[in-house]
C-alpha cells in the first residue's frame, strides 16, 4: 500500500463566493373563543447554500480554475400547540326552583371557563439536505493539481511532480 506526498507550494488565490441565507416560518392558527386555540408551525430553520468560482495561480504560473458549492444542513420541523377551555355550568342552584339557572337575570350559557395550559408537541424534525462542504463541480481547489492546472502562455510550466513513497510505515 503506498502513499503519497503532495509537496508545498507557494500561491495565490481568488474566489467569488456569492451566496443566500435562506429561512421558512408559518404557522397556522385555529382559535374558537371559549372553546380551543390550536397552532400549527412549519419552520425551516436558517441555513446557507454558497456556490464558489476559485481562480488559483501557483510558483510555476500555472492556472487552477475550480466551482463548485457549500450547502448548511437543511432541516423541516413540524409542531403544534394546543390549548383547550374547561368550562363548567351549574346545572343546579336551588332544588326548589330548578329552572332559575337559566332564567334569572344572571343566568349565563357558561358559568366559568379556564384555558387548560400550553402544550407544545414536535411532530415530527426532517433533514433534507446533509451538510456539504467543497463540493467540486469542475475543476479544482488545489494549486498542486496535475489535471487541472493549466500552465499560462509562455511563463508557465506543467512541472508538478508528485512523489510516491511506497511501503508500510
Amino acid at each position: 500500500m503506498g502513499s503519497y506526498t503532495i509537496p508545498s507550494m507557494d500561491y495565490y488565490r481568488l474566489q467569488l463566493i456569492p451566496y443566500l441565507e435562506i429561512q421558512g416560518y408559518m404557522q397556522q392558527k385555529l382559535e374558537i373563543q371559549q372553546l380551543i386555540y390550536w397552532l400549527f408551525v412549519i419552520d425551516i430553520p436558517k441555513f446557507k447554500a454558497a456556490w464558489f468560482m476559485s481562480l488559483i495561480v501557483n510558483q510555476q504560473f500555472s492556472v487552477c480554475p475550480g466551482m463548485g458549492y457549500n450547502v448548511d444542513k437543511i432541516e423541516l420541523v413540524l409542531s403544534t400547540r394546543i390549548r383547550i377551555e374547561e368550562c363548567y355550568k351549574k346545572l343546579i342552584v336551588d332544588l326548589c326552583n330548578l329552572p332559575a339557572v337559566w332564567t334569572l337575570k344572571e343566568a349565563k350559557y357558561l358559568d366559568e371557563c379556564k384555558q387548560s395550559t400550553d402544550v407544545n408537541i414536535d411532530l415530527n424534525r426532517w433533514w433534507w439536505v446533509a451538510a456539504q462542504t467543497d463540493v467540486i463541480h469542475y475543476g479544482t481547489v488545489s494549486p498542486s493539481s496535475v489535471d487541472y492546472c493549466y500552465p499560462l502562455p509562455g511563463i508557465g510550466t506543467k512541472d508538478q511532480t508528485v512523489t510516491v513513497i511506497t511501503g508500510s510505515e
